[in-house]
């Protein structure tokens, strides 16, 4: 887990853990909220909040929990379990399908909020007295909410093509994945659009680069029968080149496709790669 400045500098590195430590959210204090199996006895997560004055950490008392959402007051978190193991099936209802589950600081036990669906619901976010999460309820993944009780469903996105795969919310907006893009959805006017980003950059990956050494990229090199001229395969290419004077002949037209091996015919008339 590490933190940095929003405006960019240095990050801050806050766990060394000898398993993965995913984060969640903030506490609404200011509390970092990731998830860990480190200090689990079996395979299971754990969520961690870490306070960024004291450096203190604290273990949230349930046995199994990630994706962590608190509400405003701070006394309730809703959670994920099983943990995400790396299961994208689709309309997946399985014993595995994540579930929303609800904490409350000082209850004798967590309450399953997602209990009429047994499809996934993911990546809850506490907002405004309403949950939102991800869910395949309608065939797809799209976002959906629900009351603090896990009633009064609604559906806020309808994406047909592909699924949501993840997000995070601020102050009305939430902000996901769907395929290679980010989107955003507008709670106030329920609206969705894709967000277009723009990186400037120097594009170094499409400069014209000289090699000093392209003889490491060699693969094969092949005389003719009259030993006048040497076929050289190199980065998938193929080059005919003379041993003293004459053409140099690049084989390069062809960009979809990467020849191997390339020897002449005995007659010297044709290549076989």
């Amino acid at each position: 887990v590490y933190t940095m400045p929003i405006s960019g500098g240095l990050p801050i590195r806050w766990t060394y853990e000898r398993d993965a430590s995913i984060t969640n959210s903030w506490t609404p204090d200011g509390k970092v909220v990731y998830n860990t199996r480190a200090y689990s006895k079996v395979p299971d997560n754990q969520i961690i909040t870490i306070d960024l004055d004291t450096k203190e950490k604290k273990r949230i008392p349930l046995a199994q929990a990630s994706e962590a959402s608190y509400n405003s007051i701070g006394k309730t978190v809703y959670f994920v379990r099983p943990a995400y193991h790396r299961n994208v099936t689709k309309r997946y209802k399985g014993g595995t399908a994540r579930q929303i589950w609800q904490f409350t600081q000082g209850a004798d036990e967590a309450i399953k909020l997602t209990k009429e669906h047994l499809g996934g619901s993911h990546h809850p976010m506490w907002f405004s007295g309403r949950v939102y999460f991800i869910s395949d309820r309608d065939g797809m993944m799209n976002i959906w909410s629900m009351n603090e009780n896990g009633e009064d469903l609604k559906q806020h996105t309808t994406h047909k093509e592909f699924d949501v795969r993840s997000a995070s919310i601020s102050k009305g907006t939430i902000v996901y994945q769907m395929a290679a893009d980010l989107w955003q959805h507008n709670l106030a006017s329920n609206k969705s659009k894709k967000i277009n980003i723009k990186l400037v950059s120097d594009l170094d990956q499409l400069r014209e680069k000289w090699d000093d050494n392209p003889a490491q990229y060699i693969t094969s090199v092949h005389s003719d029968a009259d030993g006048e001229r040497i076929i050289i395969t190199a980065r998938g290419r193929v080059f005919v080149a003379p041993v003293k004077s004459g053409r140099f002949v690049a084989f390069t037209d062809k960009a979809a496709v990467r020849f191997r091996d390339a020897v002449f015919s005995h007659d010297g008339a044709h290549i076989y790669t």
